[in-house]
């Protein structure tokens, strides 16, 4: 039994969207940059391009633009919210991303997989204003065989970052806009450099979770490094945290927590990106001490 949860475990970690020592580039500065660009005018096209399927059945063509610049103005001030939010968490060489849940006087905490938690000994957290702070491990934050962590971090002086506002996943319906963010590591060329926001939809949402508490299958592409970033619903509530891509480099992660294989090909699901509910960590006192109002966090499942 001890092999076959190694074995499961070791899978598992190859598909995760993190945690993993970034490859040295060697392109110039100037084509990084290039690279860049492209990147972001692709997110801006795919931006544009939800905004536009999102209105495309309106009628009247005035109605239908002032409904598309809503949207697109939204949109922005969306990806902007989610890097308000948003935070990277760097040991050496290595990243993850992670969410700001709480605040407390100069005491922040961070919400993010337990995978990127152990990237190494001395992590730090890197805010929005590109200030860094050393973080901890909180040990009291359990979450059982799910891979989710809290890390906390004070700011010597007062400093007010924004908190992340919290929402459910469990009962949102297929095809769901859903926008997920993070800050993906330079493995390759192509590679997004810093912060990625990305649109798509719920795709599959299981009856039970996944190994590590995945649960929500979703159409965005989500790099190594992403992992702990929030998936957020068009409310800009974080409904769930990044944690595996699409198409696991090898193996089979898609066995449920007691074991059992679902009756879903996999290429169905390798063709998802997956998530933790937030529900998944209603439990934890860090949450619910965050927001105590929260339906999700309060629920009893």
């Amino acid at each position: 039994m001890q092999i076959s949860s190694w074995i499961v475990s070791t899978i598992l970690l190859s598909s995760l969207a993190g945690c993993v020592t970034p490859l040295s580039v060697s392109a110039t500065d100037q084509s990084a940059d290039n690279r860049a660009a492209d990147n972001l005018a692709a997110d801006n096209l795919a931006a544009d391009k939800f905004a536009a399927d999102k209105f495309a059945s309106v009628d009247s063509a005035e109605s239908s633009f002032q409904s598309y610049a809503a949207v697109k103005k939204n949109l922005n001030g969306l990806q902007q919210y989610a890097r308000d939010i948003t935070v990277k968490v760097t040991s050496g060489d290595n990243w993850g991303s992670g969410i700001l849940i709480r605040r407390q006087g100069q005491s922040y905490t961070v919400l993010t997989n337990q995978h990127v938690i152990w990237i190494g000994d001395r992590l730090k957290v890197q805010t929005p204003d590109g200030k860094t702070y050393l973080a901890r491990r909180d040990p009291s934050a359990s979450f059982g065989k799910n891979d989710l962590g809290i890390l906390k971090f004070t700011t010597p002086s007062p400093t007010a970052y924004p908190i992340a506002t919290l929402g459910c996943a469990l009962q949102l319906p297929k095809g769901t806009p859903v926008f997920a963010a993070g800050f993906p590591l330079p493995l390759t060329e192509r590679s997004t450099k810093g912060f990625k926001f990305t649109t798509g939809a719920i795709s599959l949402i299981n009856q039970k979770a996944f190994e590590g508490g995945y649960q929500i299958g979703y159409s965005n592409h989500i790099e190594k490094g992403m992992s702990g970033g929030p998936v957020l619903n068009m409310r800009a509530e974080v409904i769930a945290v990044n944690g595996m891509h699409q198409e696991p480099l090898w193996g089979d992660p898609y066995i449920y927590q007691d074991g059992s294989k679902p009756n879903i090909g996999f290429n169905i699901l390798s063709s998802s990106s997956w998530a933790i509910p937030i529900e998944t960590a209603a439990h934890t006192v860090a949450l619910r001490n965050a927001q105590s109002r929260n339906q999700c966090l309060t629920a009893k499942r």
